[in-house]
């Protein structure tokens, strides 16, 4: 992969992503356990399906797929026929809210956000899906809508790097607007039918609990995968006595005690906000993806995905998230 900084999203090490993909099947139908889900398995239905003809029932025959209008209608027992959707949309949603650009270990949260739309991306490109989506940042949403082959997600990739630079030289985007993820999944919900595929990839810190049903509504007719990405420091605070830390731009700074209250305040937040999102999201069949800054990212979406065992994820070059 090309180099670049821990801070950085580039061009080039977006493309470099493309042999990394190789794997993360987004067309797979099995029913996977995900990481945080506990016992809970969530159908991945794949490409979306277009209604093609009714046929008499037959012993063997979905029961599900009956359509009931129809069986009333001729006395007999009739089911929907469908086939496979061509160039399914996929949605790849980027929050790059302030709170993304940070990072203790490994890189910002937003690169590694960035990398895991890039990996999943050119897995949708294999599998001929259409490619585009949001980027959102308080200073505005940038749109790009999908298109077919490398195009949408080259297009993607342009935008996704220019908006990160210019954010950051702008101070993360602080004070510059009030722009949320939450404007680009409102345009989801009107742009997004069923069997498209939305890839979100946020901290969950800035988005308020009331856009739950908004993200409900898209997964109950949409593929949705969702991402938290926390930084270790974010889990549990290191066990020493002082800790200085500074904003990405080196200007705040301030110091955590040891006490051992604090540091389990600390981690019951970060707990709290990831359950509730799992148990917003779980029943509606996301594929909720628990990512962490310090942990090689492909073997992390490829085991949160239940695409590959850990045992191959193991044998394959991880992508690195290293500086």
């Amino acid at each position: 992969m090309s180099a670049r900084a821990p801070n950085e999203i580039n061009l080039s090490s977006l493309l470099a992503l493309q042999a990394q993909a190789r794997g993360l099947d987004l067309s797979s139908r099995k029913r996977v356990l995900t990481d945080m889900s506990g016992t809970h398995l969530s159908g991945f239905r794949g490409r979306g399906m277009e209604f093609e003809e009714h046929r008499i029932y037959e012993p063997g025959d979905d029961v599900r797929a009956i359509d009931w209008r129809v069986t009333a209608r001729t006395g007999q027992a009739h089911i929907k026929r469908f086939r496979e959707e061509r160039e399914r949309p996929v949605y790849l949603v980027m929050d790059m809210a302030p709170s993304m650009f940070f990072a203790t270990r490994g890189v910002f949260k937003s690169v590694l956000a960035a990398e895991a739309l890039g990996l999943l991306g050119w897995a949708a490109v294999a599998n001929r899906d259409r490619v585009g989506g949001f980027i959102a940042t308080p200073a505005g949403l940038t749109d790009i809508r999908p298109a077919g082959g490398r195009r949408g997600l080259l297009q993607y990739f342009d935008q996704l790097a220019t908006v990160h630079s210019q954010a950051l030289e702008q101070g993360q985007g602080q004070g510059q607007g009030n722009v949320t993820v939450v404007d680009a999944l409102k345009h989801l919900q009107r742009l997004a039918r069923g069997g498209a595929v939305v890839v979100l990839m946020s901290d969950f810190q800035q988005l308020p609990h009331t856009a739950a049903p908004l993200l409900q509504k898209i997964a109950s007719r949409c593929e949705l995968i969702a991402g938290i990405v926390s930084d270790p420091f974010e889990r549990a605070l290191p066990n020493k006595s002082g800790l200085p830390v500074a904003s990405a731009d080196q200007q705040q700074r301030w110091f955590l005690k040891r006490e051992q209250k604090a540091q389990q305040d600390w981690a019951q937040r970060f707990v709290e906000r990831e359950a509730f999102w799992t148990k917003q999201l779980q029943p509606f069949g996301t594929h909720w993806l628990s990512l962490d800054t310090a942990q090689p990212l492909r073997e992390q979406l490829a085991r949160g995905l239940g695409l590959v065992h850990k045992r191959q994820v193991a044998e394959q070059v991880p992508l690195q998230v290293s500086g």
